[in-house]
């Protein structure tokens, strides 16, 4: 029935946008770079010598694009 399918296509609409309304999303870019530094630095940093730290990549295609992007998160290579 084409109102049925109306319906889900609004539904998926509005899923999609539910989640850029959370406050997260208002952040700048700069500033989620400089956490995803922090973390990598801090928490887990080169000093344990993996990537586990990279599975935040996988939060959403705007963290894993920013994290890509960010060299200073690539440039430790651990001998």
């Amino acid at each position: 029935d084409g109102a049925v399918s109306d319906l889900h296509r609004l539904l998926a609409i509005v899923k999609f946008h539910r989640g850029t309304l959370s406050p997260i999303h208002n952040l700048p870019d700069d500033i989620f770079v400089q956490i995803f530094r922090h973390y990598f630095h801090h928490d887990l940093g080169p000093v344990h010598g993996d990537l586990s730290w990279s599975k935040i990549m996988l939060v959403c295609r705007r963290w894993h694009s920013l994290i890509m992007c960010d060299g200073y998160l690539w440039s430790y290579i651990n001998p």
